[in-house]
Protein backbone atom coordinates (compact mmCIF):
# COMPACT_ATOMS: atom_id res chain seq x y z
CA UNK A 1 0.00 0.00 0.00
CA UNK A 2 3.02 2.43 0.78
CA UNK A 3 4.40 1.68 -2.93
CA UNK A 4 0.89 2.52 -4.59
CA UNK A 5 1.06 5.86 -2.10
CA UNK A 6 4.42 6.35 -3.41
CA UNK A 7 3.95 5.75 -7.14
CA UNK A 8 0.64 8.18 -6.59
CA UNK A 9 2.51 10.94 -5.31
CA UNK A 10 4.94 10.93 -8.06
CA UNK A 11 3.10 10.98 -10.44
CA UNK A 12 1.01 13.90 -9.02
CA UNK A 13 4.47 15.92 -9.64
CA UNK A 14 4.89 14.65 -13.04
CA UNK A 15 1.50 15.79 -13.82
CA UNK A 16 2.22 19.06 -12.14
CA UNK A 17 5.92 19.32 -14.11
CA UNK A 18 4.08 18.52 -17.77
CA UNK A 19 0.95 20.57 -16.75
CA UNK A 20 3.31 23.73 -15.94
CA UNK A 21 4.94 23.20 -19.13
CA UNK A 22 2.17 22.84 -20.94
CA UNK A 23 0.69 26.73 -19.38
CA UNK A 24 4.42 28.17 -19.95
CA UNK A 25 4.07 26.80 -24.17
CA UNK A 26 0.20 27.83 -24.74
CA UNK A 27 1.82 31.33 -23.00
CA UNK A 28 4.34 31.56 -25.47
CA UNK A 29 1.99 31.26 -28.19
CA UNK A 30 -0.32 33.46 -27.06
CA UNK A 31 2.30 36.22 -25.73
CA UNK A 32 5.16 36.24 -28.02
CA UNK A 33 8.08 37.13 -26.66
CA UNK A 34 10.62 39.61 -27.51
CA UNK A 35 10.72 41.69 -30.78
CA UNK A 36 8.12 42.06 -33.19
CA UNK A 37 8.06 41.76 -36.78
CA UNK A 38 7.70 45.75 -36.46
CA UNK A 39 10.39 46.14 -34.28
CA UNK A 40 12.66 43.84 -36.30
CA UNK A 41 12.16 45.77 -39.61
CA UNK A 42 12.83 48.61 -37.64
CA UNK A 43 16.07 47.31 -36.92
CA UNK A 44 16.97 46.38 -40.05
CA UNK A 45 16.43 49.79 -41.24
CA UNK A 46 18.46 51.71 -38.62
CA UNK A 47 21.65 48.93 -39.02
CA UNK A 48 20.90 49.82 -43.29
CA UNK A 49 20.85 53.70 -42.21
CA UNK A 50 23.93 53.07 -39.99
CA UNK A 51 26.17 51.22 -42.82
CA UNK A 52 25.22 54.03 -45.29
CA UNK A 53 26.25 56.62 -43.10
CA UNK A 54 30.15 54.62 -42.20
CA UNK A 55 30.21 54.18 -45.59
CA UNK A 56 29.92 57.76 -46.42
CA UNK A 57 32.83 58.69 -43.66
CA UNK A 58 35.05 55.88 -45.58
CA UNK A 59 34.63 57.03 -48.98
CA UNK A 60 37.30 59.42 -48.69
CA UNK A 61 39.98 56.90 -47.60
CA UNK A 62 39.21 54.44 -50.68
CA UNK A 63 42.48 54.65 -52.80
CA UNK A 64 44.72 55.81 -49.81
CA UNK A 65 47.95 54.25 -50.54
CA UNK A 66 47.62 55.76 -54.17
CA UNK A 67 47.04 58.96 -52.96
CA UNK A 68 49.98 59.06 -50.46
CA UNK A 69 52.52 58.43 -53.18
CA UNK A 70 51.13 60.95 -55.13
CA UNK A 71 51.15 63.42 -51.93
CA UNK A 72 54.26 62.25 -51.26
CA UNK A 73 55.55 63.08 -54.93
CA UNK A 74 53.80 66.49 -55.17
CA UNK A 75 55.78 67.64 -51.31
CA UNK A 76 59.09 66.25 -53.22
CA UNK A 77 58.38 68.10 -56.11
CA UNK A 78 57.19 71.25 -53.69
CA UNK A 79 60.63 70.59 -52.01
CA UNK A 80 62.90 70.29 -54.91
CA UNK A 81 61.88 73.22 -56.74
CA UNK A 82 61.02 75.91 -54.33
CA UNK A 83 63.02 75.76 -51.16
CA UNK A 84 66.73 76.31 -51.63
CA UNK A 85 69.00 73.72 -49.77
CA UNK A 86 71.67 76.03 -47.95
CA UNK A 87 71.24 79.44 -46.34
CA UNK A 88 73.20 81.49 -48.77
CA UNK A 89 70.99 80.90 -51.66
CA UNK A 90 68.17 83.14 -49.81
CA UNK A 91 70.68 85.87 -48.94
CA UNK A 92 71.61 85.61 -52.85
CA UNK A 93 68.05 85.60 -54.34
CA UNK A 94 66.68 88.42 -51.93
CA UNK A 95 69.97 90.73 -53.02
CA UNK A 96 68.90 89.70 -56.74
CA UNK A 97 65.36 91.09 -55.79
CA UNK A 98 66.25 94.05 -54.27
CA UNK A 99 69.25 95.25 -56.56
CA UNK A 100 66.47 94.43 -59.92
CA UNK A 101 63.85 96.55 -58.06
CA UNK A 102 66.54 99.27 -56.98
CA UNK A 103 65.74 99.12 -53.19
CA UNK A 104 68.00 99.24 -49.84
CA UNK A 105 68.37 96.06 -47.86
CA UNK A 106 70.00 97.11 -44.60
CA UNK A 107 70.69 95.71 -40.78
CA UNK A 108 70.05 92.14 -42.47
CA UNK A 109 69.60 89.33 -39.77
CA UNK A 110 68.85 85.52 -40.51
CA UNK A 111 67.48 82.76 -37.93
CA UNK A 112 67.87 79.42 -39.07
CA UNK A 113 65.29 77.28 -36.78
CA UNK A 114 64.28 73.80 -36.26
CA UNK A 115 61.12 73.04 -37.43
CA UNK A 116 58.23 69.95 -36.47
CA UNK A 117 58.83 68.03 -39.75
CA UNK A 118 62.17 66.02 -39.77
CA UNK A 119 65.20 67.57 -41.82
CA UNK A 120 63.67 70.22 -42.61
CA UNK A 121 64.64 74.30 -40.97
CA UNK A 122 62.78 77.55 -41.07
CA UNK A 123 65.07 80.07 -42.02
CA UNK A 124 63.45 83.56 -40.91
CA UNK A 125 64.74 87.32 -41.97
CA UNK A 126 64.18 90.63 -40.69
CA UNK A 127 65.80 93.62 -42.13
CA UNK A 128 65.20 97.14 -42.89
CA UNK A 129 63.83 97.80 -46.39
CA UNK A 130 64.21 101.74 -47.95
CA UNK A 131 63.41 103.20 -51.16
CA UNK A 132 60.80 105.05 -53.74
CA UNK A 133 57.48 103.51 -52.62
CA UNK A 134 56.46 101.98 -56.06
CA UNK A 135 60.07 100.17 -56.22
CA UNK A 136 59.56 98.97 -52.39
CA UNK A 137 55.68 97.40 -53.69
CA UNK A 138 57.62 95.96 -57.08
CA UNK A 139 60.00 94.12 -54.81
CA UNK A 140 57.86 92.54 -52.19
CA UNK A 141 55.57 91.75 -55.11
CA UNK A 142 58.86 89.65 -56.70
CA UNK A 143 59.41 88.20 -53.51
CA UNK A 144 55.78 86.72 -53.24
CA UNK A 145 56.19 85.49 -57.06
CA UNK A 146 59.44 84.36 -56.91
CA UNK A 147 60.54 80.62 -57.93
CA UNK A 148 61.73 80.31 -53.99
CA UNK A 149 59.40 79.81 -51.67
CA UNK A 150 59.07 83.32 -49.33
CA UNK A 151 56.26 84.19 -47.26
CA UNK A 152 55.90 87.67 -46.10
CA UNK A 153 55.19 87.59 -42.24
CA UNK A 154 55.51 90.95 -41.27
CA UNK A 155 55.86 94.61 -42.61
CA UNK A 156 56.35 97.45 -40.27
CA UNK A 157 56.47 101.57 -41.82
CA UNK A 158 59.27 103.01 -40.24
CA UNK A 159 59.28 106.19 -42.22
CA UNK A 160 57.66 107.74 -45.11
CA UNK A 161 58.87 111.19 -46.73
CA UNK A 162 59.05 112.88 -50.62
CA UNK A 163 57.56 109.52 -52.07
CA UNK A 164 60.33 107.59 -50.46
CA UNK A 165 59.33 104.77 -47.71
CA UNK A 166 61.46 102.79 -45.32
CA UNK A 167 60.19 99.80 -43.69
CA UNK A 168 61.00 96.91 -41.05
CA UNK A 169 60.45 93.56 -42.87
CA UNK A 170 59.92 90.24 -42.32
CA UNK A 171 60.08 86.96 -44.85
CA UNK A 172 60.41 83.07 -44.03
CA UNK A 173 61.04 80.21 -46.02
CA UNK A 174 61.90 76.56 -45.27
CA UNK A 175 65.73 75.06 -46.02
CA UNK A 176 64.95 71.43 -47.74
CA UNK A 177 67.36 68.42 -47.27
CA UNK A 178 69.95 67.68 -48.99
CA UNK A 179 69.24 64.55 -49.82
CA UNK A 180 66.34 66.25 -52.51
CA UNK A 181 67.74 67.33 -55.44
CA UNK A 182 67.04 70.49 -57.47
CA UNK A 183 65.74 70.54 -60.54
CA UNK A 184 68.62 71.35 -63.24
CA UNK A 185 67.87 74.81 -64.79
CA UNK A 186 66.86 75.09 -67.92
CA UNK A 187 68.78 76.77 -70.52
CA UNK A 188 68.21 80.39 -71.44
CA UNK A 189 68.21 80.23 -74.97
CA UNK A 190 65.86 78.68 -77.52
CA UNK A 191 66.95 74.53 -78.43
CA UNK A 192 68.82 74.30 -81.54
CA UNK A 193 66.69 73.56 -84.28
CA UNK A 194 66.73 69.47 -84.83
CA UNK A 195 69.41 68.54 -87.88
CA UNK A 196 71.87 71.83 -86.61
CA UNK A 197 74.57 72.05 -84.50
CA UNK A 198 74.63 74.46 -81.29
CA UNK A 199 76.83 77.46 -82.19
CA UNK A 200 76.90 76.31 -86.00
Amino acid sequence: MADLTRVRTRFKVIAGVLGGISLLAVLYLVLPIGQTNAELYKDLGDTRDEFKRKEVQVRPLRGLPEKLVTTHGAINDFYRDRLPARQSKVSEEIGKLASANHVTLSDVHYDNLETDIPDLREITLDAQLSGEYANVARFINAVERNKVFFLVDGLTLDEQKAGAVRLSMKLETYQRPDNVQSAPEKPAGKAPARGTKAGG
